[in-house]
């Protein structure tokens, strides 16, 4: 992989996606934040997927997967959102930005079904700079990092430093199956229904090593 590697790739067919995924965590598991943008340009589609999990505070989730195709960059525009994401430097810094609603649920299994519960004003002005070398993966690569800046809830602005990583993937994506060995810790649970049809559901679980997730089997609630 090269300092290319982190612009758009050329799409493939129908199946294709290219996906970002922007994580962070602290050490104690107490709070927990994610952006993701996928592209799915043979459905001139991008989703976008924000959460943010703080201990003794309900889930904050948002997901809109209705979100038009941008031409060249990483900047979604819909009715009640922007977000941008902007490679400073390759393979060394990202800027992830966003304004938006998202939902208060006191159980984090409902963003799994309907996501009814309380709009809250969210912001994201968070940087992602790398503490270590890229790891590849399969259709693409990881690279740890430090995460510094702040996240707006409503009123409230959080101060922001944290451990975490960035993930790059391109091609005919598959979310891994469920680890024989669950971990246990905070929930940010996350559904998708893409506009091509059919249903989506991913488990998340913060640990002291950051996020997992993985593809969970059961119907939609």
């Amino acid at each position: 992989m090269n300092a290319s590697d982190e612009a758009r790739h050329e799409p493939g067919g129908p199946g294709w996606l290219e996906r970002w995924t922007f994580e962070a965590w602290d050490t104690n598991a107490t709070f927990g934040a994610i952006a993701a943008i996928t592209l799915d340009p043979s459905a001139h589609h991008a989703w976008y997927w924000a959460s943010v999990v703080r201990d003794g505070h309900p889930l904050l989730t948002l997901v809109d997967t209705e979100l038009h195709l941008p031409k060249s960059s990483l900047a979604l525009r819909g009715p009640a959102l922007w977000a941008d994401h902007v490679c400073e430097t390759p393979l060394e810094h990202w800027t992830v930005a966003n304004e938006a609603y998202g939902v208060a649920l006191t159980d984090p299994q409902d963003a799994l079904g309907a996501q009814r519960g309380d709009l809250v004003p969210l912001g994201f002005d968070l940087e992602w700079e790398a503490a270590d070398d890229p790891i590849e993966l399969t259709d693409g690569y990881t690279i740890p990092a430090t995460v510094n800046g702040e996240i707006l809830i409503a009123d409230e602005t959080l101060a922001i430093e944290a451990d975490g990583r960035w993930r790059h993937e391109w091609g005919e994506l598959r979310w891994p199956d469920a680890p024989a060995h669950r971990p246990h810790g905070p929930r940010a649970p996350l559904r998708i229904d893409p506009p091509s049809g059919g249903v989506i559901l991913l488990e998340r679980v913060l640990t002291p090593d950051g996020w997992h997730e993985w593809l969970r089997p059961e119907r939609a609630p």
